[in-house]
């Protein structure tokens, strides 16, 4: 807990000091996040049904040009056996090329009372009137549970209209705790609606991960809202805002 303290203040500070030049400049966009999830894990020998809650928030805005920077904080609680508290961050920096792509890398981190997460990676995103694709890849360093996480994830997003949007998503990694190590992947599909005109958003989706040399898997259901600001659509926010995947894209399957 002390750590997740620790992170909590020095991930604020970086917000503050970040936004309080970005305000003088232009208000930039992002939005702020609320979430219930039910997970299912199966371990080979019983299932073991886990409930969830978190909140989340990001932050984007011009750096110089076409540079961009955006700032990514959650906190997660997971009603375990005893209860598990999950607190993570990213930063990214990329390169938008009027609209049509963006590129760049980001840094992350994910503290939970098992272990903590340190990495980054490079990512890369195109987009399209009708849909938005995105993929990274990166490599995580930890303590105590897990030593070390790496693997590639990708998403493709479409479009109803532009406050209606549908989703499937992947990740594929490896997952080394130390004295053993395993494969292990992850697949989902959502959706998010936002009602025209307001910053209101609804969400869900569900997602399958598997630890594969461990015989041990989850399916995990979640639904959400979010307010968004700074943008007028669910298309813009995810085009020209907030819109890159956070640490989760990358760590789902290693949240067990």
């Amino acid at each position: 807990m002390k750590s997740i303290l620790i992170r909590t203040v020095a991930a604020s500070a970086l917000v503050a000091s970040f936004g309080a030049g970005a305000l003088a400049q232009d208000s930039g966009s992002g939005f702020v996040s609320a979430r219930y999830s039910n997970s299912n894990i199966d371990t080979g020998g019983g299932d073991v049904d886990v409930d969830g809650w978190g909140l989340g928030g990001a932050y984007a805005n011009d750096l110089s040009g076409m540079w961009d920077l955006q700032l990514n904080l959650d906190y997660d609680n997971f009603d375990a056996s005893p209860d598990v508290d999950l607190f993570s961050g990213d930063a990214h920096v990329t390169y938008r090329n009027n609209g049509a792509y963006a590129v760049g890398g980001f840094l992350s981190f994910a503290d939970s009372d098992s272990s903590t997460l340190w990495g980054g990676g490079g990512e890369v995103a195109s987009y399209g009137p009708g849909y938005t694709l995105g993929a990274q890849a990166g490599w995580f360093s930890g303590d105590d549970a897990i030593d070390s996480v790496y693997g590639a994830c990708g998403f493709a997003r479409g479009y109803v209209n532009d406050d209606f949007a549908f989703e499937g998503r992947a990740a594929l990694g490896q997952v080394d705790f130390g004295v053993t190590d395993t494969s292990a992947y992850s697949i989902g599909a959502g959706a998010a609606y936002r009602f025209s005109g307001t910053g209101f958003e609804i969400n869900g989706g569900v997602d399958y991960a598997d630890l594969d040399d461990f015989d041990v898997n989850s399916t995990t259901f979640t639904i959400g809202g979010t307010y968004h600001f700074g943008t007028a659509t669910t298309k813009e926010k995810d085009q020209d805002g907030a819109g890159l995947r956070g640490s989760s894209c990358l760590l789902g399957f290693a949240r067990f």
